[in-house]
């Protein structure tokens, strides 16, 4: 089962994402569905004229809101297309009891996104914060289109879950992807180079 963005619903915003924006930007909400059956929010911001022909497809970390990045939009939402996408660990996502919240698959879920999102080699930028700059560069080489540049920011050789995030991932409604990521640590594969 293929989900597409394109596919399926669009709608006009649900929640009040004006503050986060430049003034006069189109904001749409929407869904990509993955092919394991998680779905992620995807909120797009137009601006009225843009500057830069190239998207911003931007990832923010483990338990970010857009609140964290509200200045930075307030800037590149002035210039470019903005896709903010919340990850599977994110409250708004949608998951099966049994979803994978590995960061391969998370990197997988990237390459999904993308796609839907139709996006062409080298022409768009690639943003990702913590958690999501991590599974960037876990899943770079597998990309099929490849960005024009990325900024990440602070990316994780490895990540243990501090116990104070238990809390709120509880109040979140996430419980169980906190207790099934404590059981499994998220690290990257070491690369062996050959000499």
């Amino acid at each position: 089962m293929q989900g597409s963005i394109k596919a399926g619903l669009m709608f006009p915003e649900k929640e009040n994402f004006a503050e986060f924006c430049s003034p006069g930007v189109n904001i749409m909400e929407h869904r990509a569905t993955l092919p394991d059956r998680v779905s992620l929010r995807i909120i797009s911001f137009h601006p009225p004229s843009e500057r830069y022909c190239m998207p911003v497809i931007m990832l923010p970390g483990l338990v970010s809101v857009m609140r964290s990045f509200k200045y930075l939009l307030l800037e590149l939402t002035s210039s470019f297309v903005v896709h903010y996408v919340e990850t599977r660990e994110k409250s708004s996502s949608l998951a099966p009891d049994d979803a994978d919240f590995s960061i391969s698959q998370i990197g997988k879920d990237i390459i999904e996104v993308l796609s839907d999102l139709d996006v062409k080699d080298k022409q768009y930028i690639l943003f990702g914060a913590s958690l999501c700059a991590t599974a960037i560069i876990d899943c770079y080489r597998n990309l099929k289109v490849m960005p024009f540049c990325m900024v990440l920011i602070e990316p994780n050789a490895s990540f243990d879950y501090p116990k104070w995030s238990l809390l709120l991932i509880r109040f979140s409604g996430k419980i169980d992807i906190l207790m099934a990521l404590m059981r499994k640590p998220l690290k990257l594969k070491e690369r062996n180079s050959a000499a």
